[in-house]
């Protein structure tokens, strides 16, 4: 192989003005074209990469804080009321206290229902027959049997002697009169008299427009009689003598249990009546002249 010879470098370039030629010199400079009025200057445009500068955000206004609002002025305390005389009535007294029940209601239930219980305790019309010619009828003590056109009953006698007359003539077991039936009798008269005063002393009380403190008020005794009054009664008709369909009951059981409606409604009402003022428990606890 032969060796080329290597081509040579190129001048390297430099600054300095190429030197002027002959015709060049000798050429008078001209003068450079005005550019016309109207002429628009060509603006540069930036280059792509240029960064635009950010417009920069309002500054916020300041807000003026607010003034603290003034604070008002204490008001003058009200002036206490003068305190209130006790026979004064306030519109409390209403709402703590129930008005009571009327005292002539009260007195006239309990004067009706005792003469009620009354007339039933001595009445023989408990226990009677429908028949016109043989008339029977049984009391809370005694019964009687009576034939038309006859002045005298052909027996008066209590019960317990009718009960053991019935039982020696009776020819079957099921004709067996209850030996029941004469101290259900006993039991419903001392109650309904034990009633009846109880109501009739309520009514009495009432009546006096007194307040008693008692360890037992009428009206107690009188509720309390009644109730048993009425679970005697009930069973001295349930235990009635004969067979059946010999006697019915009569005007005294109807009566007596009218008397026993109307006593338990008058005995209560008379209870709220009669009953003693409750003390206050608070009188003189809370003096305002201590404060």
């Amino acid at each position: 192989m032969t060796d080329t010879p290597d081509p040579p470098e190129p001048p390297a370039p430099t600054d300095e003005p190429a030197p002027a030629t002959p015709e060049a010199a000798a050429e008078p400079p001209r003068p450079e074209a005005e550019p016309p009025a109207d002429a628009v200057t060509p603006q540069a445009e930036p280059p792509a990469d240029a960064v635009k500068p950010q417009p920069e955000p309002p500054a916020e206004p300041v807000k003026p804080e607010p003034e603290p609002p003034a604070e008002p002025a204490p008001a003058e305390p009200a002036p206490a009321p003068p305190p209130r005389a006790r026979s004064e009535p306030s519109v409390y007294d209403d709402m703590a206290r129930p008005k009571p029940p009327s005292r002539s209601l009260a007195i006239t239930l309990a004067v009706i229902a005792a003469g009620c219980l009354v007339f039933a305790a001595f009445t023989r019309a408990w226990l009677v027959n429908n028949d016109q010619y043989d008339q029977l009828g049984f009391g809370l003590r005694s019964g009687y049997e009576c034939a038309t056109g006859h002045d005298v009953c052909e027996w008066d006698r209590s019960n317990s002697a009718i009960v053991d007359a019935l039982n020696a003539d009776a020819v079957r077991d099921s004709d067996h009169s209850s030996n029941v039936f004469p101290p259900m009798g006993w039991a419903t008269l001392v109650t309904s008299l034990l009633a009846a005063a109880g109501l009739l002393g309520a009514a009495a009380i009432a009546a006096s427009r007194k307040r008693p403190e008692l360890v037992m008020t009428p009206s107690t005794i009188a509720l309390l009689g009644i109730m048993i009054a009425l679970i005697t009664g009930c069973v001295f008709v349930a235990t009635k003598p004969g067979p059946a369909g010999w006697v019915g009951v009569g005007i005294s059981f109807w009566v007596f249990g009218g008397g026993c409606v109307m006593g338990i409604a008058g005995a209560q009402l008379l209870a709220k009546i009669n009953r003693p003022p409750d003390p206050d428990l608070m009188e003189g606890a809370i003096d305002p002249d201590q404060f």
